[in-house]
């Protein structure tokens, strides 16, 4: 089915759309920040491994999971709406987007591609010294220190830009 295919010049023609948009946006700086606090708060989080987890309750990492995604939704929120002329009037960037000759699902496949490439870095650096500090610290790996980055830290995420 078409409608599933990603068109890359509508990409493109979406691309330049959210460089001029949010050059002109001075809130755009600001969902930067907040979301990289928010990450960095979530990923001392959850450079834990799940042993350590397991003994003193597993509320704290699931905690972790929610800060790190709600971070990625602050920084998508840049290309979800925007206030007009600071009033506190915000406007969606799909009621823009239908005068543009782009279909509408190729601005979900446009949020995803932005937010699944910090979603793989951060999953990365978890994952990695997540492995190194349970198998330093127990001997051995956990399956959910494998399973709980991958699926708290990309999926979740992603399907978050929709």
């Amino acid at each position: 089915m078409k409608v599933f295919k990603v068109d890359k010049r509508q990409q493109k023609m979406i691309e330049a759309f959210f460089k001029e948009e949010l050059s002109n946006d001075q809130n755009a700086p600001m969902f930067l920040y907040a979301a990289g606090i928010l990450v960095f708060v979530s990923m001392i989080l959850l450079l834990v491994p799940f042993r350590a987890w397991e003994e003193d309750g597993s509320y704290l990492a699931v905690m972790g999971y929610f800060i790190f995604a709600g971070g990625l939704g602050i920084n998508t929120a840049k290309y979800k709406s925007r206030n007009v002329n600071n009033t506190n009037q915000y406007v969606t960037f799909s009621s823009i987007m239908r005068y543009l000759p782009v279909e509408p699902f190729q601005l979900i496949i446009f949020r995803i591609r932005k937010n699944i490439k910090p979603c793989v870095i951060c999953m990365s650096i978890s994952l990695v010294f997540r492995c190194l500090i349970s198998y330093a610290a127990y001997g051995k790996l956990s399956v959910w220190d494998i399973v709980l980055p991958v699926a708290g830290m990309v999926i979740i995420p992603v399907f978050n830009g929709f």
